[in-house]
């Protein structure tokens, strides 16, 4: 991405520049992505002992799991495959994400209104930060750094897919 010895600088039809992540903005995004996969792994794991066991899931999973995805979670053992499906298509659009692959855009009119956009690509994900990401916790809480992440990798298409116009499945929750 360097043109001689300038760096090259992306720029979006709205005049936003777009730059490669300096040295510790791409120790941030690594270290992050490497910790989502390692929770997402954790779960993924306990799903598959409570499917295989027919047996009770881990109970903080599971409040979560009824809190945020439907009341009556884990009452069919099919819940769980449906998760497990859908944290599986996750775990590997964060593997493919790399710091190489995420940008950062330095217009101050970002900030506020939005953390992170994802440009869905049926063969990478590109993702866009600003600053906000940056400011973030790691995690815990509501919005955290890999929940972003997670948020931003989900459009991919042959992730989950998620969009702007599928109000079903673009929501908070």
């Amino acid at each position: 991405h360097y043109a001689g010895n300038n760096p090259v600088r992306f720029v979006d039809p709205d005049g936003r520049a777009l730059h490669l992540l300096n040295k510790e903005q791409r120790k941030q995004v690594d270290a992050t992505i490497k910790r989502t996969i390692q929770n997402l792994d954790y779960i993924i794991n306990e799903l598959k002992i409570a499917e295989k066991n027919n047996g009770p899931l881990n109970k903080n999973i599971l409040n979560a799991a009824r809190k945020y995805i439907k009341s009556t979670f884990g009452e069919s053992k099919e819940d769980f495959r449906i998760l497990k499906t859908k944290l599986q298509c996750l775990r590997i659009g964060l593997y493919q994400l790399s710091s190489l692959n995420v940008f950062y855009e330095d217009s101050n009119e970002a900030y506020g209104s939005f953390i992170a956009m994802a440009f869905p690509s049926p063969f990478q994900n590109l993702i866009m930060l600003t600053k906000s990401f940056f400011e973030e916790r790691d995690s815990g809480g509501w919005i955290n750094k890999e929940v972003t992440l997670i948020h931003e990798v989900s459009h991919n298409i042959t992730v989950l897919h998620t969009n702007l116009f599928d109000k079903e499945n673009y929501s908070a929750y």
